[in-house]
């Protein structure tokens, strides 16, 4: 009965290991996610500024 008794702990920290990896994972993944959308949200914006910028100096020209 021994080692059954000390394998279960072992078992349970492992899930919980594995557990606590995946939800960082998942994190990560979503933090990554955000960076990337705001990254692109911020290059289309500046395109649109810089192309109204551009009509609107046409348009004093």
């Amino acid at each position: 009965m021994g080692p059954v008794e000390l394998e279960t702990p072992d078992f349970i920290v492992l899930l919980l290991m594995l557990r606590i990896i995946f939800m960082q994972q998942v994190l990560l993944g979503m933090v990554y996610q955000m960076v990337v959308d705001v990254f692109y949200v911020n290059m289309i914006a500046v395109q649109i500024y810089y192309g109204l910028k551009n009509i609107t100096q046409q348009r004093h020209q």
